[in-house]
Order: structure tokens, then sequence, then C-alpha cells
């Protein structure tokens, strides 16, 4: 009797092999979800740290202008599917734009503002290359919430066979201003003296010819740019564009001008950060 007992109770104190999984997996789940729960508190507390130090460098330095970076806009992507945003997304930040009260502007707006800025709450938004969906998605969607965008289109793909986008451009003119991409997008601070001219001086003329408008600024193809680069690109172009992320500001070198790259997940935290 007290053997029997004796087990019974010893069995009731230990647990099975089913009941002591379940008992490690829940505590392995409780440890993840506050270390889940940790890491989202201190990205919330990063994320307003980096707030705050933005709306400090406003009061400091002047309003900063944040200039977006787009290439297509489509739920259809080939090759890089960093380049793309699907329309639905895009739109969810151009209605956000538009209910924060943010007006957009061109670099001929920037132009014609010298030696101030635009007044008001200003962003730039800018697509690279010229891919068709600038034109059958984004200009509507623009058009939609009373913006105009800038599209820096490599020149060289003006002669020959012009694309769809370039067929249709006098049509986009009430959402697109064209400025240069370049000739034929090379990397330029891989080029020598004489082509690094050559990319940049011909686009001008081209892209001043097509438009009859001044080319007023170029997107360094890939971002990448250096000092060579950027005063070969003075005696043709009041502003240059990177790939590096931040605000333009009145102290800014016009021809390093930072933008936002709206890539899937780091493009969208930028937008979240910069668009107060």
């Amino acid at each position: 009797m007290h053997t029997a007992a004796a087990q019974a109770s010893a069995a009731f104190r230990e647990p099975g092999q089913g009941e002591l999984f379940r008992m490690v997996v829940s505590m392995l789940l409780q440890r993840l979800l506050l270390g889940m729960a940790g890491v989202c508190l201190l990205g919330l507390v990063l994320f307003g740290m980096a707030r705050l130090l933005i709306a400090l460098s406003d009061q400091k330095d002047g309003y900063g202008m944040p200039v977006l970076a787009y290439h297509a806009v489509s739920d259809d992507t080939w090759g890089d599917a960093s380049m793309f945003i699907s329309p639905p997304a895009f739109e969810r930040q151009m209605r956000t734009l538009h209910a924060k009260g943010y007006t957009s502007v061109t670099f001929s707006d920037l132009a014609a503002a010298l030696p101030s800025r635009p007044a008001g709450k200003t962003v730039m938004i800018t697509f690279d290359d010229g891919y068709d969906s600038v034109r059958t998605v984004a200009c509507p969607i623009l058009r939609k919430y009373g913006f105009r965008a800038v599209l820096f289109l490599p020149t060289g793909s003006l002669s020959g066979k012009p694309s769809a986008l370039v067929e249709h451009a006098a049509e986009m003119a009430e959402c697109i201003e064209f400025q240069s991409h370049t000739l034929t997008h090379p990397d330029l601070t891989q080029l020598d003296d004489a082509a690094l001219r050559k990319e940049l001086d011909q686009s001008a003329t081209v892209m001043r010819e097509w438009t009859n408008q001044p080319a007023l600024a170029v997107s360094y193809p890939y971002g990448r740019t250096n000092d060579r680069v950027q005063t070969a690109a003075s005696k043709s172009y009041a502003y240059g564009v990177m790939t590096r992320p931040g605000l333009y500001r009145t102290s800014t070198d016009p021809l390093r001008m930072p933008r936002l790259t709206q890539t899937p997940v780091i493009g969208r935290l930028l937008f979240a950060l910069y668009i107060r």
C-alpha cells in the first residue's frame, strides 16, 4: 500500500515527456516574446530619438526638404526588385504627403526661388531611368493629389526608336519635369575626364533641346559621385542628386543633394522617419 502510494505521488510530481516538452517550448516562447518586445521598444526609442535630432536640425539649419527617389511603380518586378514600389504603396505615400500638407517642387521651382527656398512645407518627388510605369501608373496618382515630379532620363534613350514614355512625353508635362540622368548611364567615377565631360555636357545639351527648358539637374548613375565628378557637373548643371539619405537644407551643396530612396524595407523606414 505504502509503495503504491509513493509511486502515485511520484508520478503526480514528475511531469511526463510530453508535459516537459510543452514547458520547455512555453519557456522559450516567453523569452522570445520578451526579446522581441525589447527589440521593438528599443526600435521605438531610437526612432523617437532620430525624429528629435531631425527636428533639432530643422531649428538650427532651417527646414530640411525630403527628396524622394523612385524607379518603377509596378506589382510586376524583374531584375532588381528593390527598384520597384507597388502602386498601392506609392499611392499611400502620396496620400500621406497630401494629408500632411506637403507641396511638391521641382528644380525649376528651386531655381525660381533663389537665393531663398520655396516657402512652406515642400517635398521633391523624383524618378530615375524612365520606366514607362511613371507615365501609366505614377502620373495619374500624382495628378490625383496635385503633385509634380522630376524624371531623370538617360538622354541616349531619346535617339533611335523612342520608348512609349518618350513618345508620350508631351502628355506628361502636367505631372513631370524632365532632367538629365547622363547620356548612357555609366558609373561616372570610372570615366576619364573626356568621357566624363561628354556624358554630362552632351546630355545637358540634348535635354535642353528636347524640352526647350534649361537642363538644371543631373542624377548621378548608381548614386556614385566624387569631387571630380561634381566639378565637371557644375559646368552644365546647378544641381546634382545622390542616393545618400538625408534632407536637403539651405546649407547643402546643391551638387550633393541627398535623397530618400524608396526600397521595400529601408526606404519605407526612411519615409516614416523623415516625413513629418
